[in-house]
Parts: structure tokens; C-alpha cells; sequence
């Protein structure tokens, strides 16, 4: 009989907890990936509306207002896309059920102490751990992006509106 490793049921329980601050991470992620393509929606509609309020009773844009109008809808297009590349639907890593199957049969149990299916397990979420955590590094890069992107946009609409009543 292999002595239990005491530290082994301590690292799983961490591993665990871990997993569980994933999960809840990458929902949290997800809900600030909409909340970008929201608000893009809003704050370039606001924008644009206030921007055809200042410019009531021109006929034509000047080529600068044009050209920052243009490139601000590009880039709120640009936030938006990655706000929905954080939220698009991803397969989580789960266990093999031909594994799981395995370590139920016969030949796997450990009636003495049961620590072959703890430390089964505990090495499966590991490696589930790892897994959530790269795709939520790089779901929170898309979040960054998006949210600067969408910073962006508002800084060019606003210069848009302000060339407009400068010239007008």
C-alpha cells in the first residue's frame, strides 16, 4: 500500500476554488463584451444625433468632418466585433466521459484509501484549470481591445463634431 500524500486532497480543493474563479471570470468577461456592443450603439447614436443638431443648416460636410466621421463608424464597428468575439459561443474544456467510464471500472477502484480517483480527478481539473485560464486571458485581451477601440470612436466622433462648429 502507497501512503496517502497529505498535501494532495489540499492541492485539489485549491484546484477547485481555482476553477470555480474561472468560470465566474469568464462570465464576468462575457457580460462586459455586451455591455461594450451596447453601449457602442447608444453613445455613436447619441453622437451622431448631436452631431446633426450642431450642424442644422449646413448643406455639406467639410472633407476633415467627413473624414473623422468615417473612421470614428469604422472603429466603433471594430469595438463591437470584439465585443462579440468575447461573448461568441466556446466549447469549455470538460473531461472525456470514456474517461470518466474508465476510472469507475473494476480494475481502477482503490478500495483502501480512494486516493487513485482524487488524484485522477485533481489532475483532470488541473488541466481544465489551465485550459480556462488561457481562454479567459484571451477573452480579457478581446475586452481590452474592444474597449479601446470603442474609446477611440467616441474621441473621433466628438473631434467630428467639434471640427463642425468650428467651421461652421
Amino acid at each position: 500500500m502507497v501512503p496517502e500524500a497529505p498535501g494532495g486532497p489540499v492541492y485539489a480543493a485549491r484546484i477547485v476554488a481555482r476553477l470555480d474563479a474561472e468560470e465566474r471570470r469568464a462570465s464576468l468577461l462575457q457580460t462586459r463584451g455586451v455591455a461594450v456592443i451596447t453601449t457602442s450603439g447608444a453613445i455613436v447614436s447619441l453622437l451622431f444625433v448631436l452631431g446633426q443638431s450642431a450642424l442644422r443648416g449646413q448643406t455639406e460636410l467639410p472633407w476633415p468632418v467627413r473624414l473623422l466621421l468615417a473612421l470614428s463608424a469604422i472603429v466603433f464597428v471594430v469595438a463591437v466585433a470584439f465585443g462579440l468575439a468575447v461573448n461568441w459561443p466556446r466549447t469549455r474544456w470538460q473531461p472525456d466521459s470514456r474517461d470518466l467510464a474508465g476510472g469507475v471500472s473494476k480494475e481502477s477502484w482503490n478500495l483502501e484509501t480512494g486516493m487513485h480517483a482524487a488524484q485522477a480527478l485533481a489532475l483532470s481539473d488541473a488541466q481544465h484549470l489551465q485550459q480556462a485560464e488561457a481562454m479567459n486571458n484571451r477573452l480579457a485581451l478581446g475586452l481590452r481591445l474592444a474597449v479601446a477601440a470603442e474609446t477611440t470612436a467616441i474621441v473621433l466622433t466628438v473631434a467630428a463634431v467639434v471640427a463642425a462648429l468650428l467651421h461652421g
